[in-house]
């Protein structure tokens, strides 16, 4: 890609791809940059926003990240859905559930067979509480994507929130044996435990969450919660 853009300096996608390699690599600010730079060359690379967007979100910067997305949209065409998934993303950030729900109901409309946005409307409806509703929409992700592990894992937030613990326990545990630890998998595990009244263990738990991330924030306040013995 760099020997591309040194034979087009102006196109597009090089520089945009780029961008892609080197937020891979964790080199967040090259990748801002870059992306950046496409937006001011080429005002409706919609890829480009959305990602530029992704960044800002990630290092907290929520009004730059709503800017770029309604720019976003103004130039989706046959990206629409992918503009959609990122702009209900930013919604859940803002606690705008209910706008964060509709946007991805219609970006599932758009493209009913990309993932994306059915796992994204499964974190708005459990945001709400709503696990009947979850459950229903992770019951077509499992046929939609099989075997997902994140799809697993919303599969235990929505059993925690219809009560039904020892499934959540089952499968939590299923899935800690099949992929090892995580923090969000401590995490719930956690959340499990202090459902069922098994305090001193979901203590454990949540430590070892904050453990591998002390700023996952579920982790620390479930551990508030319990007081930090």
């Amino acid at each position: 890609w760099t020997r591309s853009m040194e034979i087009e300096p102006g196109a597009a996608e090089p520089r945009f791809h780029l961008g892609v390699l080197a937020a891979m690599q964790g080199r967040l600010d090259d990748a801002e940059r870059l992306y950046q730079e496409v937006c001011e060359r080429h005002p409706q690379h919609a890829r480009a926003r959305v990602n530029l967007a992704g960044l800002l979100m990630h290092k907290g910067r929520l009004d730059a990240a709503d800017r770029e997305l309604e720019a976003a949209a103004r130039h989706a065409g046959p990206h629409a859905s992918v503009v959609l998934v990122a702009i209900a993303d930013l919604r859940l950030r803002q606690d705008r559930v209910n706008e964060s729900e509709q946007a991805y109901r219609e970006a599932v409309r758009l493209a009913p067979r990309d993932a994306r946005g059915r796992h994204g409307l499964v974190g708005a409806l459990l945001a709400q509480g709503r696990g009947a509703d979850a459950m229903r929409e992770i019951e077509a992700l499992e046929v939609l994507a099989p075997n997902r592990p994140e799809v697993a894992e919303s599969k235990v937030e929505a059993l925690v929130a219809l009560a039904r613990l020892p499934e959540a326990e089952e499968l939590i545990q299923r899935l800690i044996a099949a992929g090892g630890p995580t923090t969000l998998r401590h995490a719930l595990k956690g959340r499990i435990l202090e459902s069922m009244g098994r305090t001193a263990e979901a203590r454990v738990a949540y430590a070892h969450a904050l453990a591998m991330n002390p700023n996952f924030a579920p982790a620390a306040d479930g551990l508030d919660r319990l007081g930090r013995a």
